[in-house]
């Protein structure tokens, strides 16, 4: 397992697209003024 840092440095240079590919499973989504988690 990677710590924090090593992580961090490995995606250093991700782009948008990058990213954008990632599912975050902890999102949480404010609409209405309540949060929700989908």
């Amino acid at each position: 397992m990677k710590t924090p840092r090593e992580w961090a440095e490995a995606h250093l240079n991700w782009t948008y697209d990058d990213w954008s590919s990632v599912l975050w499973t902890d999102e949480t989504w404010v609409e209405d003024g309540r949060h929700s988690r989908e």
